[in-house]
C-alpha cells in the first residue's frame, strides 16, 4: 500500500464518526479495486458459458467438447474484419470442419447495445441458419480473453479447452490466412517443429499463456507451449 493512501485511510478512520467506518471502507475497497486494474482476469482455457445465435438457439461450451474450437469474435467496428476471416477459414479448413474435428464459431460483442434494440440488431446477421454467430450480449469474452477493439479477434482451443492461440487482425491478407490455417491444422495433428512456430503471423499475437515481443524478430511473435 502506497503511503499516501495509508495517511489518507487514517485521517478518514480519525475523523469518522463509527457509524461511516464500514461504509467508508467499502468505498475505498471500490477504488482500489478499479484503480489497481480490478478487471476481469484474462483466461487461459474455454469459459463456461450459455449464449444464443441471432436465431435465438442456445449454445454452450459443452457442445464443442472433445474437438478443435475456433472463435472469430469482433465488435461492430471490427464485423468487416472478422467476416473475410471466418470466410477465409471456412474455405482453407473446410476438410477438417467436415470431419467434426474443428469447430469454427463467430462471435459478436454486442455489450451496450440497449434491450429494445436487440430484436433490429439480431435482423441485420445472415439469415442464412448455417451461418450463425454467438451474440455476446454483456462483452463476456471481449472481457475474459481481452479483445481488441476494431479487431478481428482469434481463440485457437485445443481438444482439452486450453487456449493455445490468440490473435488479432484489422485485416485479413493470404498470407495471413496460411499461416493461421497451418498452426490451427498443427493443433489437430499434434505440436508443429520450431521453425514452423516462427514461420507464424506477424501480428499481435499470444501462443498459450506466454508473450514474447522479440519471438522470430516479429513486433509480438510466437512462443511454443512446453
Amino acid at each position: 500500500m502506497y503511503i499516501g493512501t495509508e495517511l489518507f485511510i487514517r485521517g478518514i478512520t480519525t475523523l469518522a464518526k463509527p457509524q461511516t467506518l464500514k461504509m467508508t471502507s467499502c468505498l475505498l475497497l471500490c477504488v482500489c479495486f478499479f484503480c489497481c486494474g480490478g478487471t476481469f482476469p484474462r483466461l487461459s482455457s474455454l469459459m463456461s458459458f450459455e449464449m444464443e445465435d441471432q436465431f435465438r438457439n442456445s449454445h454452450s461450451h459443452a457442445d464443442f467438447k472433445g474437438c478443435v474450437l475456433v472463435v472469430i469474435g469482433s465488435d461492430r467496428e471490427g464485423a468487416s474484419a472478422a467476416e473475410n476471416w471466418g470466410k477465409a477459414l471456412s474455405q482453407s479448413l473446410k476438410p477438417e470442419r467436415d470431419s467434426g474435428r474443428l469447430n469454427l464459431i463467430g462471435l459478436s460483442n454486442l455489450k451496450g447495445v440497449p434491450f429494445f434494440l436487440k430484436d433490429y440488431v439480431r435482423g441485420k446477421f445472415s439469415q442464412n441458419a448455417g451461418d450463425w454467430a454467438l451474440m455476446d450480449w454483456k462483452g463476456l469474452f471481449a472481457d475474459s480473453y481481452g479483445f481488441i477493439a476494431g479487431n478481428a479477434n482469434v481463440l485457437v482451443f485445443d481438444k482439452e479447452g486450453v487456449l493455445v492461440y490468440q490473435a488479432h487482425f484489422s485485416e485479413c491478407r493470404p498470407d495471413q490466412v496460411l499461416s493461421l490455417t497451418a498452426i490451427i491444422r498443427s493443433k489437430l495433428d499434434g505440436p508443429p517443429p520450431v521453425l514452423a512456430i516462427c514461420q507464424a503471423l506477424p501480428g499481435n499475437v499470444r501462443e498459450g499463456v506466454m508473450w514474447n515481443k522479440q519471438s522470430c524478430g516479429f513486433e509480438a511473435g510466437l512462443q511454443p507451449v512446453t
